[in-house]
């Protein structure tokens, strides 16, 4: 070929490269910025919902605004998207101290309680809050839009900041962060606060980085080192749990939700499911797209982390037109669309999804790929110095079959007698150790844990630690890493361990002693020391011997404590009332559950439940939530008899404890059979009508 027809060739290429692009931004020019608007609030949806189910829809075509403004240099679209944010901030209400938040009914439904969610704020605050820098970085902008911008910023920091932090919502530990849901609801009735204590949980991990997101263009914005910081310590726990599932093709993957607090561990296993999300690729796609901003401004996240994160999605994708999850484990994945600027591939594979076919977010989406988001490269996009930099120096460790290991908490205080929670999942057959290592000089100081895991699924092991070195036999104040091995891996998390101080808590309720009884017929109001009640309330619609029962409505539960520290050899009895209802045609359906508490926090429960295999209209079901939280259930072979029914829980022979209900033994494996307890639950249900508990007594008999 001559040189001459290589250029020709090289101009030709440019020239139909320009004509694509000049078409990409002639097609999204067509587009009517207030008539899209228009387009968007026809959105049925948002004016169906409120609280977190509105903020989702709403939150959807948010930024779909701002990124046809930046393809256009139109700000016509700035003045869109701010005719939409007003339209959405209107729907704000104030909580019972005033704070602002899309407040509505909890997700899962509730007829009585309300409540705004750390997701809703943040997926709401999130492109106002894009908007008000592209403006503040503008001295023209600024002139027309900046009023409105600084509105924005000043919502987003008492929404966003002060509001959650007011709340004591976020954990810090070991330099990690998080949020936990709320200590409170409101009551829908009344509008005043609802202590619900038992519901905390950590928030899945998605949820973290959409106000991780906002807190970080928060700093971008204003210069403030606080939001930073809080980014950075929410981030650095994301990259702390990559698991590295392929070392040559370095590939890796992470949880949709992960414990962090206590509050995340009921007895033997977690209070939510540890895994990739199996149906809903989504949520990974979005949080690569968060990955890539907080690496875009210079925090966290290296250019290796966004390597392996290509290398993960190339795998995901099957060449077929199917995807896998991250990890393999099923159908659920996508194009992970964010790397689209990184990696050719990846980018074809968005731009051929995104063809002009009459749809105006395709115009948008495509304009804005082709014009904004692929030049970028490699380039930090929010970085103007290299040397500001701030990365988390962690590497990934394997993580096949080690798929979960958390010090909880990361700090134990030795005055307080804490104990750590060494949260565990692995996968498959093997032997589990868990030592303990000098943090300093990386030395082995020996064996916390050890035990053999047999099965092919998902196994959770939950031992307790109490600051012993096993070393020297003693509790030691230090700086520690615990370290997982498992099948040839190994992981490690940081802990430590410091003197702290004594924690008294006047309100805790005495403990049973040997040759005392406790009797509770609820004459009275339960003792607010003993009883955490959510929703339960004295009843008297029935009752067994006064005038009042215990009643426990659809989702309502009690708790009674007697016991803490060890499990107590008592004899409990409670008489339950039975409905009598029966679902002969249901599968799947969740009546009300009684049973007992253990001082690790396991509860053996006794349930009305209709599954196809355990009889529910004419048997119980029992349940060990220590074996894999509410979903292992068996049939107890007692017959349901309606009315009331005494059920006794015996561990006084500690060979022998015994399960009786209207006089017949439940049939429980010794495996899952608790060898005391310290504490009663007690739950309702929407299926199996309320449950009506009366004259409880709780024996600890003599030595």
């Amino acid at each position: 070929m001559s040189t001459k027809s290589g250029v020709l060739l090289n101009v030709l290429f440019v020239m139909v490269v320009a004509g694509l692009t000049a078409s990409a931004a002639g097609a999204v020019e067509s587009v009517d910025p207030q008539q899209h608007l228009q387009n968007v609030r026809r959105n049925p949806n948002l004016y169906r919902y409120d609280g977190e189910h509105f903020a989702w829809h709403a939150g959807s075509a948010a930024g779909g605004f701002l990124d046809a403004f930046e393809a256009t240099g139109n700000a016509e679209w700035l003045q869109a998207a701010a005719d939409y944010y007003d339209f959405y901030i209107e729907e704000l209400e104030e909580d019972p101290d005033g704070n602002l938040g899309w407040i509505g009914e909890p997700v899962g439904g509730s007829e009585t309680l309300r409540i705004d969610a750390l997701v809703g704020d943040a997926i709401l605050l999130r492109e106002p809050l894009r908007f008000a820098e592209l403006v503040l970085n503008d001295p023209e902008l600024e002139e027309r839009f900046g009023e409105k911008a600084r509105e924005y910023v000043e919502l987003a920091v008492h929404i966003g900041w002060e509001k959650w932090n007011e709340r004591e919502t976020y954990n810090l530990d070991q330099g990690y962060g998080s949020y936990h849901t709320p200590l409170r609801y409101i009551c829908a009735e009344n509008w005043e606060w609802v202590e619900r204590p038992s519901r905390v949980i950590s928030d899945n991990l998605n949820k973290h980085y959409a106000m991780g997101i906002v807190l970080l263009r928060l700093h971008r914005i204003t210069g403030e080192e606080q939001y930073a910081q809080r980014v950075f310590e929410i981030f650095s726990r994301l990259k702390s749990m990559f698991r590295l599932l392929d070392d040559e093709d370095e590939r890796i993957s992470w949880n949709f939700w992960m414990p962090h607090g206590p509050y995340d561990i009921e007895g033997r296993s977690p209070t939510s499911w540890v895994a990739v999300h199996p149906n809903r690729a989504g949520y990974q796609a979005g949080e690569v797209g968060r990955i890539v901003e907080v690496y875009d401004s210079g925090l966290v996240f290296d250019e290796d982390d966004i390597r392996r994160l290509i290398n993960t999605n190339h795998w995901m994708d099957r060449g077929d037109g199917s995807w896998r999850s991250s990890d393999g484990t099923s159908d659920a994945g996508t194009l992970w669309r964010a790397l689209a600027r990184f990696d050719d591939r990846i980018y074809e594979a968005r731009l051929g999804a995104l063809q002009d076919n009459g749809n105006d977010r395709n115009r948008i989406q495509k304009a804005y790929l082709e014009r904004v988001h692929r030049p970028l490269g490699w380039e930090r996009r929010y970085v103007g110095d290299e040397t500001s930099l701030r990365i988390y120096d962690r590497e990934p460790e394997p993580g096949r079959y080690i798929s979960m290991n958390q010090v909880i908490p990361g700090t134990i205080e030795l005055a307080a007698n804490d104990r750590a929670i060494l949260a565990t999942q692995v996968r498959g057959s093997g032997e589990l150790s868990i030592s303990l290592v000098d943090a300093d000089t990386d030395e082995n100081l020996g064996t916390i844990h050890r035990e053999r895991v047999d099965g092919d699924g998902a196994r959770y092991v939950m031992p307790r630690w109490d600051g012993t070195n096993p070393d020297t036999g003693e509790k030691e104040v230090g700086e520690y890493l615990a370290e997982w091995n498992f099948r040839g891996e190994t992981r490690r998390q940081r802990l430590s361990v410091i003197v702290g101080e004594e924690r008294d808590d006047p309100d805790a309720p005495e403990v049973l002693q040997p040759g005392e009884e406790l009797a509770i017929d609820f004459s009275e109001e339960p003792d607010p020391r003993r009883w955490q009640l959510e929703g339960a309330a004295r009843s008297d619609e029935i009752a067994r011997s006064g005038e009042r029962s215990l009643r426990m409505g659809a989702g309502e539960t009690a708790r009674l404590y007697f016991g803490a520290g060890q499990d107590l050899p008592v004899r409990i009895s409670m008489w339950v009332h039975e409905e009598g209802v029966r679902r002969p045609d249901a599968t799947g359906g969740e009546g009300p559950r009684w049973g007992t508490i253990t001082e690790i926090g396991d509860i053996l429960a006794m349930r009305i439940a209709w599954r196809g295999y355990l009889a529910g209209d004419s048997s119980y079901a029992w349940t060990n939530t220590g074996e894999n939280r509410w979903f292992n259930l068996r049939n107890a072979r007692v017959p349901r008899q309606e009315g009331w029914n005494e059920w006794v829980f015996d561990f006084t022979d500690p060979d022998n404890p015994t399960i009786t209900g209207g006089g017949r033994a439940a049939n429980i494996s010794g495996e899952w059979m608790p060898e005391g307890a310290v504490g009663i639950y007690l739950r309702g249900s929407d299926t199996g009508g309320p449950l009506y508990v009366d004259d409880i007594v709780i024996e600890y008999p003599a030595p």
